[in-house]
C-alpha cells in the first residue's frame, strides 16, 4: 500500500517558493495539518520517504509521527509504532539523512528504525541499484 502524507494547505508547485515555505516552517517549528491520516496498526514494515531540507525532514512528518505518539493525549489504543520496522529514505542535495534518522528513532518509541537511505537528488534517475542493495541489506 502507498499512502502520501499531504498537508491540508497545498504547497506551491514552484520549487523555490515551496522551499521558502518549508524553511519558514522549520524555523518556526510549525505543526502542519494533515489532509488525511492512515491507520498503521495492520502494517509491520513502514517505509517513510521525504526530501531532506537543511539537514532535516519536512515538518509535516513531525506532525505525522506526533499522531502516533504514545504520550499524545489524543492517542488511540493500538495507533502507535510499537513493534514496527521503519525504513527512512530521502533525497537530498548534500546533507544525506541529516538528523532525520536519529529524530525518527526518538519520536517512534517502540519501533525498530532500520538504516536509512539517502539519495542525492541529481542521482535519483540512476539509483535503482543503490536502492536494491539497501533493501537487501536492511531486510535480510
Amino acid at each position: 500500500d502507498i499512502f502520501e502524507i499531504v498537508a491540508e494547505k497545498e504547497y506551491p508547485f514552484n520549487y523555490n517558493e515551496c522551499i521558502e515555505i518549508a524553511k519558514k516552517e522549520l524555523r518556526e517549528n510549525s505543526k502542519i495539518k494533515l489532509k488525511q491520516d492512515i491507520d498503521i496498526k495492520e502494517y509491520d514494515t513502514i517505509f517513510i520517504g521525504y526530501p531532506n531540507w537543511w539537514g532535516d525532514m519536512p515538518m509535516i512528518l513531525y506532525t505525522f509521527f506526533d499522531n502516533y505518539d504514545l504520550s499524545n493525549k489524543t492517542f488511540l489504543e493500538g495507533k502507535d509504532f510499537t513493534n514496527k520496522k521503519i525504513l527512512p529514505f530521502c533525497t537530498h542535495e548534500g546533507s544525506g539523512l541529516g538528523k532525520s534518522e536519529s529524530d525518527i528513532k526518538k519520536i517512534t518509541s517502540g519501533a525498530k528504525v532500520l538504516k536509512g537511505l539517502a539519495i542525492n537528488g541529481s542521482e535519483v534517475n540512476n539509483s535503482e541499484g543503490k536502492i536494491r542493495k539497501w533493501l537487501e541489506e536492511v531486510l535480510e
